[in-house]
């Protein structure tokens, strides 16, 4: 009679673990999911905060020169008090806090910051890629800060060598264009799930004139 409660007790034990593992599986998967939206939220506030700063300093930012010649801005980012306090500058480029790399820079008279999502890897023939790329970030991009500085960007750009995907904001979108005004979410995700990891580069880039 103990001999079977004994058996008894063993497999309910068993049964109990295995609820227990399944139980704590799930949990991690869901504290993880929890941080790394709470992470996102966070680095995109952060870059809320970072443009509002651009904007306010847009005119001593841009550049005179009407060539496509890319002059850096870290270095006066930096020194005008934008830079958010958990990046990380390294010569004319920002970590963020997801580690994605973020360049400003001025060209033929507009302020522009390019976002390299996941930051990039090159193979023995110099080939770029972007395999840490993530299309929800990208996505996030596009819905809470492209689309809301609309009556103030010049344009928000996707790209992918050797192509581009332009939403124009209110001010410049003529028709026949993509326009942040009336971009739906199938339209960002449409750009941002485009991108080919594992053969080319992709970034984001916020223009502004």
């Amino acid at each position: 009679m103990k001999q079977n409660q004994s058996g008894r007790s063993m497999i309910e034990m068993l049964g109990v673990l295995a609820i227990i593992a399944v139980l704590s599986v799930g949990g991690i998967a869901g504290y993880s999911k929890a941080m790394r939206m709470w992470k996102m939220n966070k680095t995109i506030g952060e870059y809320s905060m970072l443009f509002a700063g651009l904007l306010e300093h847009l005119d001593s930012l841009r550049s005179e020169e009407q060539t496509n010649k890319q002059i850096p801005l870290a270095d006066t980012v930096q020194a005008i008090g934008l830079l958010p306090d958990s990046y990380t500058k390294s010569g004319t480029i920002f970590y963020d806090t997801f580690g994605n790399i973020v360049y400003p820079y001025t060209k033929a008279g507009r302020v522009a910051v390019s976002i390299k999502i996941g930051g990039f890897t090159q193979n023995a023939e110099k080939v770029t890629t972007t395999e840490g790329f993530a299309a929800d970030f990208c996505l996030e991009l596009f819905k809470n800060i492209a689309q809301p500085l609309q009556s103030e960007i010049y344009a928000a750009r996707f790209w992918q060598n050797p192509n581009n995907t332009f939403f124009y904001g209110a001010k410049y979108c003529q028709d026949g264009e993509k326009c942040l005004p009336t971009a739906t979410l199938k339209d960002f995700q449409a750009a941002c799930s485009s991108c080919d990891k594992k053969n080319t580069d992709c970034d984001v880039t916020f223009e502004f004139k």
